[in-house]
């Protein structure tokens, strides 16, 4: 009996430890979490999520930026890798006044950067940079 409980503890107490290796807090009210950018306060910032997989991410006080890359819908296709440019899409949120913009191409992305001022200095960076262990 007591064998048969510990692999499932096993299983949850691995899981658990794996999914907090992979967060990163973004500010003061949202995190990298498991390769989606969560607000802390999920109930009350819901429509701010932006959902896996954020491939590359940049922040200040007042924005995250997010690069989003979109299952592709067959991966048995060889195909495509072709299209993965058109997969790809970028977002912004402004952390003052808690609201998202996109998604975005890149195109777009860059012409809303300059509308909101955003710098040049912030720049996207591969999550991996924030999650490595």
């Amino acid at each position: 009996m007591l064998k048969r409980l510990m692999l499932p503890v096993l299983l949850v107490l691995l899981t658990g430890c794996s999914s907090a290796i992979s967060e990163y807090k973004l500010g003061s009210d949202y995190m990298l979490r498991q390769a989606s950018i969560v607000p802390q306060m999920d109930a009350l910032h819901a429509s701010q999520l932006i959902p896996s997989t954020v491939t590359e991410v940049a922040w200040d006080d007042n924005y995250i930026l997010a690069k989003q890359q979109l299952a592709d819908e067959n991966s048995a296709n060889p195909d495509a890798s072709l299209n993965k440019a058109k997969r790809e899409q970028y977002w912004i949120i402004d952390i003052r006044h808690d609201k998202r913009y996109g998604p975005y191409n890149e195109k777009q992305f860059e012409e809303q950067k300059k509308e909101f001022n955003i710098t040049e200095a912030l720049q996207l960076q591969s999550i991996s940079t924030y999650t490595k262990s």
